[in-house]
């Protein structure tokens, strides 16, 4: 592969990356804003999140209701 046939796939992945920062960065300033009332910021819908993967609640809640909605 030439030099200039891998630019176009890093500034693709660099401009998806930069998208994504602003679009998360604009959730959490329009969260903490409070502008939206049931938006919360993204660090608290993260940390929500990962409390709910890593804590008992997936086990406990998450996965029953799950096969249940399956059965």
């Amino acid at each position: 592969m030439s030099r200039v046939q891998g630019r176009p796939r890093r500034v693709r992945r660099a401009v998806g990356v930069l998208t994504t920062l602003a679009v998360l960065g604009m959730w959490e300033a329009a969260g903490r804003s409070g502008s939206v009332m049931f938006l919360e910021p993204f660090s608290v819908a993260a940390r929500g999140a990962w409390d709910l993967v890593s804590g008992p609640g997936l086990r406990q809640d998450v996965l029953p209701s799950a096969r249940n909605a399956v059965r």
